[in-house]
């Protein structure tokens, strides 16, 4: 990362502010249950076990660059979107300059380096989703806490468009604290693949509430999860609040 960026970071993660919701009426309570599931424990690439995952303690997140590209207009949208996402999870989420505890690495790469990536070439179907991918992120689960996601790595490409690339940044970190599926049950979402959107909707914004409510754990199977996220986001959109989490869920 040059000097630049880190100057950048430093200043920015004192200046940063939070992303604004889009102001956006509430999808009925089925809706959004049905993308919670969805999102959040179904699978679209591989069979995974229909389980919670989330982050149990904080990601760091660092910045890498391929050389050459000039990353210096979207790391005040990194920061304002960690700065959000830290709001809605309880986690204290930060930026930060490259270190071995970087535990969740955020990087500007052209598409053809994606196949890098660990498991990209996993069978026929995964590859062929990482080279048509404009971006994309893979987690790391820890292998003794079923559902505990404890690293992760996002690639966006250097070689799309301005617009297509910002939207990427959101969706990827978004899907990797726990949400990394797509669904269409309400629209707009971030969550659905025909929506281009900048900020996360209202119901967006419920969703990542819904994950990291103390009330869902790592790990709870989907039986057990879906009547207590249904709960949740009762409380949440009959309430007309998105600050429902406890504050107990940071580390």
């Amino acid at each position: 990362m040059s000097k630049v960026i880190a100057l950048l970071l430093s200043v920015y993660m004192v200046l940063g502010c939070v992303t604004p919701a889009g102001a956006v009426s509430d999808p009925p309570l089925d809706e959004l249950v049905e993308q919670f599931d969805a999102v959040a424990m179904g699978h679209e690439h591989g069979k995974r076990p229909a389980i919670i995952r989330k982050w149990a303690s904080a990601p760091n997140l660092a910045l890498f660059v391929k050389p050459g590209f000039d990353a210096k207009p979207y790391v005040q949208q990194i920061i304002d979107q960690v700065n959000e996402l830290a709001g809605l999870s309880g986690l204290g989420m930060q930026v930060s300059r490259p270190t071995p505890d970087s535990n969740l690495r955020l990087g500007f790469y052209p598409r053809a380096d994606f196949a890098k990536l660990p498991g990209s070439h996993a069978d026929a179907e995964a590859d062929k989703f990482v080279r048509g991918s404009a971006c994309l992120g893979v987690s790391k689960l820890d292998d003794a806490h079923q559902g505990s996601i404890v690293a992760g790595a996002i690639m966006i490409g250097t070689d799309i468009d301005e617009g297509l690339r910002r939207h990427c940044l959101l969706e990827e970190m978004v899907q990797m604290m726990g949400l990394p599926n797509d669904a269409c049950f309400y629209r707009p979402s971030l969550f659905c693949e025909y929506d281009y959107v900048r900020h996360l909707t209202r119901a967006d914004i419920m969703l990542v509430k819904t994950l990291y409510d103390q009330r869902l754990q790592p790990g709870m199977p989907r039986e057990e999860a879906l009547p207590i996220a249904r709960e949740i986001l009762v409380e949440l959109s009959g309430d007309g609040s998105t600050d429902h989490a406890s504050a107990d869920a940071s580390p």
